[in-house]
């Protein structure tokens, strides 16, 4: 089963637009780069998506929702990590905020569905 790394060219064969199509939109002479932006070798820039979200109506993240169960649990490492960290400091008023809120952030991050789970 083949991983993709993102959805634009997905959402874009849902359609009759083509990568030429595509180019044009984005102001790009050739469909080079949106070839390899779709086929997850380069990176999009945030206007390529922004424009892929508007011409798709289609929220930012359904393009990234492999990435974002990837980068969700590991945020969600880093902030544990980051809390047993803060707790070994005197315990000021800003570190009690601060734990307070990554507390929070942390239940509201582990109580949430994946992505993919949530449509």
């Amino acid at each position: 089963m083949k991983h993709n790394v993102n959805y634009l060219r997905t959402y874009r064969k849902q359609t009759e637009i083509t990568q030429a199509d595509m180019a044009f939109l984005l102001h790009k002479e050739d469909n080079s780069n949106l070839s390899r932006c779709e086929k997850g070798k380069r990176a999009p820039s945030v206007h390529m998506i922004i424009v892929y979200s508007l011409l798709f109506n289609t929220p930012v993240i359904s393009f990234f929702t492999n990435q974002r169960d990837l980068i969700k649990q590991r945020l969600i490492d880093r902030i544990q990590e980051l809390i047993e960290q803060l707790k070994t400091e005197d315990p000021t008023e800003n570190i009690i905020s601060r734990i307070d809120y990554l507390q929070k952030a942390l239940i509201r991050l582990t109580e949430e569905k994946t992505y993919e789970k949530q449509q």
